[in-house]
């Protein structure tokens, strides 16, 4: 019986395997789609097609063809709430825990790029649900800033700023290869990361 049950799961789990396998495929070949010719120019069909897989199988992942959308959007917002706050929680100072914060929505937001390039061209088509449920997620990542500053400005580490505004523009740096990429050809993540951190850093430094 106990064998039974492992093959099951382990069957089970390579069924899994396979299914999200398949997803991010769907998702990467409607990406790439959507950003060469515009959401309105992409058919469900050619996009079966390219991604070898049957119009039926393709509405396995999809309901409607909006929901592309929601499913690219989504590959950034992913789990990263936690992972943010998991690591500023691992730290003790605030900087510290700040930096930690900002890293980790810094390399969610550098890997997937390309996605929200097409995100940010796209928005307008997104269903208004989702675009309240978008908005609220990235107040949600800002908010996890602002928490962190606030608590440093309560205990004299940060300096009296506008916690709220902040964490804003924290969000927007964030988003730096996908709003000026072209220009930061010749910078590393990490580079790029380290100088706005320290222009974050500089701002909350007590006068």
């Amino acid at each position: 019986m106990d064998q039974n049950n492992n093959d099951t799961k382990q069957t089970a789990g390579k069924q899994a395997g396979r299914t999200q396998r398949r997803k991010e495929h769907v998702i990467s070949v409607a990406q790439k789609l959507i950003k060469e010719r515009g959401y309105d120019s992409v058919s469900v069909n050619e996009l079966a097609e390219l991604a070898s897989i049957s119009v039926g199988g393709l509405y396995r992942y999809i309901g409607t063809k909006s929901d592309l959308l929601e499913m690219i959007c989504d590959e950034l917002n992913l789990g990263v709430i936690p992972a943010m706050r998991a690591a500023a929680a691992e730290q003790t100072s605030h900087a510290e825990k700040l930096r930690a914060a900002f890293s980790v929505y810094w390399d969610r937001v550098w890997e997937y790029s390309s996605s929200i390039s097409v995100a940010y061209r796209e928005f307008i088509h997104f269903p208004d649900e989702f675009k309240q449920r978008h908005t609220k997620e990235q107040a949600e990542i800002a908010g996890t800033f602002s928490e962190i500053i606030r608590a440093g400005i309560a205990d004299g580490t940060f300096a009296d700023v506008d916690a709220y505004a902040l964490s804003y523009q924290m969000l927007l740096l964030s988003h730096i290869r996908v709003l000026k990429g072209w220009a930061l050809r010749e910078y590393d993540k990490s580079s790029i990361l380290e100088e706005n951190m320290q222009l974050v850093l500089a701002r909350l430094e007590p006068r």
